[in-house]
């Protein structure tokens, strides 16, 4: 068996361990990245829902074409609708 002041004091340093990770895990992600790359972006629809996305923009009246056709003369050829938490990027013409 071993000492509980050493068994206390191990589990303490192990807390002290796994804590420390978490503070650098969570410090250096929230850390903006800088490159010196620009990146270009896609313009996104507006008007996501958190859980949804824009999935009740395409379940309407409208068939799911016309709607895309729509957001693409508003957004241009290549733009980002959100289904569920993930980003797609949507090509409604053909190359």
């Amino acid at each position: 068996m071993m000492d509980p002041g050493l068994q206390s004091l191990l589990m303490l340093f192990s807390s002290l361990i796994a804590l420390r990770i978490c503070f650098c895990y969570f410090y250096h992600s929230k850390k903006p990245i800088s490159h010196k790359i620009s990146i270009c972006s896609v313009p996104e629809v507006g008007g996501a829902w958190p859980i949804i996305g824009h999935m009740h923009l395409l379940g309407g009246r409208k068939l799911i074409h016309k709607t895309l056709s729509a957001m693409a003369d508003k957004y241009g050829p290549v733009f980002t609708i959100r289904f569920s938490p993930i980003d797609q990027m949507a090509l409604p013409q053909s190359c």
